[in-house]
């Protein structure tokens, strides 16, 4: 799980660069979004307290960040937590 909050950091912290590369960093956040809620269904963490730990985490970023990189934060956690509801889903499904 340090590895995933570190990868996660990484990419809601990227400085904003040209349009391309905004919508690479938001690829990577859905398909990291993807990968978290995949492990946690497997290990059985709720969808709920997987969308609350993400919550939690976004939030400390969002008070770390100045006010210009607070929608690129949010833009970028919210392609995450779709991520996680979809894989989530589906792994719920498939037990």
């Amino acid at each position: 799980m340090r590895l995933f909050g570190r990868h996660l950091l990484s990419v809601l912290l990227q400085e904003s660069t040209p349009r391309r590369r905004r919508q690479e960093a938001s690829a990577e956040a859905l398909i990291l979004g993807r990968e978290y809620g995949s492990e946690m269904a497997d290990r059985g963490v709720t969808l709920k307290d997987t969308v609350e730990a993400l919550i939690f985490f976004r939030t400390i970023v969002i008070d770390t960040v100045g006010t210009r990189d607070k929608n690129r934060v949010l833009e970028l956690a919210d392609q995450v937590l779709l991520g996680i509801v979809e894989s989530h889903g589906k792994r719920t499904v498939n037990v």
